[in-house]
């Protein structure tokens, strides 16, 4: 089954050093409306608090892009 057959909004959350591979994909997938959300990199290695700092400011955007409201 594929995403579009389930009709549910799709955000693909990524990080910026993976930007320009995600769009490539989504174009010869031909999802190039795709909705991304664009978070620092690298996560990895970063304090727990930082990690969880990055997320909940990134979150209503999520919400945003996803359409729905928070």
């Amino acid at each position: 089954m594929l995403v579009e057959d389930l009709a549910k909004p799709v955000v693909l959350v990524v990080t910026a050093e993976f930007t320009r591979i995600a769009s490539e994909l989504a174009r010869l997938r031909k999802h190039s409306a795709l909705k991304t959300l664009v978070l620092p990199f690298p996560l990895e290695g970063r304090p727990d608090e930082e990690v969880r700092s990055i997320a909940e400011d990134a979150y209503p955007q999520l919400v945003q892009l996803l359409g729905a409201k928070h």
